[in-house]
């Protein structure tokens, strides 16, 4: 399995989402991440400890690049 170590700071990667506000690499915000994930349009992963109320939410990077990606309008589109 690749990490964030083994391919660099590429697009292949988890990120977290932000505590607040806008995640850099993408400038979505939290809440429409999170509207994104309830629609089952990225992939993510939930780590926690066995019996953990809380944990954290990781994003895969590249699944979020291509949502964006999706709903690219070319020149024409206006």
């Amino acid at each position: 399995m690749k990490t964030s170590e083994s391919v660099g700071l590429g697009t292949e990667r988890w990120i977290r989402i932000p505590a607040k506000g806008v995640e850099p690499t993408t400038g979505l915000h939290r809440s429409y991440i999170y509207e994104l994930i309830k629609a089952g349009s990225i992939r993510t992963a939930s780590i926690k400890k066995p019996g953990a109320l809380k944990g954290v939410r990781l994003c895969w990077l590249p699944s979020l690049l291509s949502f964006i990606e999706r709903h690219v309008e070319t020149t024409g589109d206006r």
